[in-house]
């Protein structure tokens, strides 16, 4: 899975960030829970995507392509599913040694992956590779447009 979006420069400029171990697992999970029609859109736009932003509070992680400046999406290869803000995925993971589960959830807007969103800080977790799927939602197929 890609740490590095983008050049060391880029991530200075644009308050960019290498993925943890934990968010390199979490993007790992989203690639493989999500159906086979979605793989070759997924890998463009993950090898396209040029900037990874962390929240302040470790509870989310955004990607974007930034081309002289401004984002850019329009090249990019479109996810098969609506415009919009569309939620593709929600799932509870479990941090081994850890008592509860970390509420994830995968976004795409206007057909691009954008990201995710955790309801509890990830800073805590950030070393861990080792994550257990508690549960899943596939809330990709109420959005799904066929290609």
């Amino acid at each position: 899975m890609q740490i590095q979006f983008g050049s060391w420069w880029l991530r200075l400029r644009s308050d960019g960030t290498l993925l943890s171990p934990v968010e390199q697992s979490l993007m790992a999970i989203f690639r493989e829970a999500m159906p086979a029609a979605f793989h070759p859109a997924i890998n463009a736009q993950f090898a396209g995507l040029n900037l990874a932003q962390r929240d302040v509070e470790w509870k989310g992680v955004r990607l974007y392509r930034i081309i002289h400046g401004k984002i850019r999406r329009e090249d990019l290869q479109p996810l098969p599913c609506e415009d919009g803000e569309v939620k593709l995925l929600s799932t509870s993971i479990k941090a081994a040694g850890e008592p509860g589960p970390i509420h994830v959830v995968f976004w795409a807007v206007d057909k691009v992956f954008f990201g995710f969103s955790t309801d509890v800080s990830l800073k805590p977790y950030k070393a861990q590779t080792l994550l257990t799927i508690q549960t899943m939602k596939h809330s990709w197929r109420s959005n799904f447009t066929p290609v």
